[in-house]
């Protein structure tokens, strides 16, 4: 089941993934202004949240609920992938960052995962770095928000086994990722003994209307191949 409120569409799952946006939003608040403080990005990451959305439906019409939540709101007003200290300039803002992270927080804690069991946060960006386009960048801060060690394996490998172009790839797993995309303030944030979090800066050329659908498609295969690991099934 979905809820919409304003700025935010989620929904609560049955299997322990969760899917996260924040930064495909091109809404403005009424009565706030575009950040400005020194060295802000508003770079909006264009389609992220059309694919997050395809993502979660393909997922359903397959019969596999998963969590989620996205904003629709720009990132000129927040960056829900910062903390709150950088992430807004109006005060007017905070219950609208707050509603997004205690969503996330709530989709985690209610997934209660058993002994040597795990829960799977998937961050979806997008990034037009050149020579990357065509790429999907991923970020688990070089190991640290999700484990480069054999569950980690399994799960890069179920996304390349649908063809998804990851960089650095599988077989140079221990190799160091993009500097600029290697994993923001939610994968850092969630992380834990059981909460394996992976951003995944999807390249333009796999955004783009006549590529969007494969992308989703493959994605969301993906996520289906994960749920089959002993860890996450």
């Amino acid at each position: 089941m979905s809820t919409e409120v304003l700025g935010f569409k989620s929904g609560k799952g049955t299997r322990r993934v969760v899917v996260t946006a924040p930064h495909g939003g091109k809404a403005y608040l009424p009565g706030v202004s575009k950040r400005c403080s020194p060295g802000c990005c508003t770079v909006e990451d264009s389609f992220t949240v059309e694919v997050a959305d395809r993502v979660v439906s393909i997922l359903k019409e397959r019969g596999v609920d998963v969590y989620f939540i996205y904003t629709t709101i720009t990132r000129s007003v927040c960056d829900f992938n910062r903390p709150q200290e950088k992430a807004l300039d109006d005060p007017k803002v905070i219950p609208f960052y707050s509603h997004y992270h205690d969503t996330i927080r709530s989709h985690l804690d209610e997934m209660k995962p058993g002994p040597d069991q795990h829960c799977l946060l998937v961050d979806i960006h997008g990034q037009s770095e050149p020579g990357y386009k065509d790429k999907i960048l991923r970020g688990t801060q070089n190991g640290k928000t999700m484990p480069l060690n054999d569950r980690g394996l399994a799960i890069l490998q179920c996304f390349e086994r649908e063809g998804l172009p990851l960089e650095p790839a599988s077989a140079d797993i221990q190799a160091q990722e993009h500097p600029n995309y290697n994993g923001g303030w939610t994968v850092r944030n969630y992380t834990s003994s059981q909460v394996d979090a992976l951003q995944l800066e999807i390249g333009w050329d796999l955004r783009k209307v006549e590529a969007r659908e494969d992308t989703c498609q493959k994605i969301a295969k993906s996520i289906l191949c994960v749920l089959e690991l002993p860890y996450y099934n």
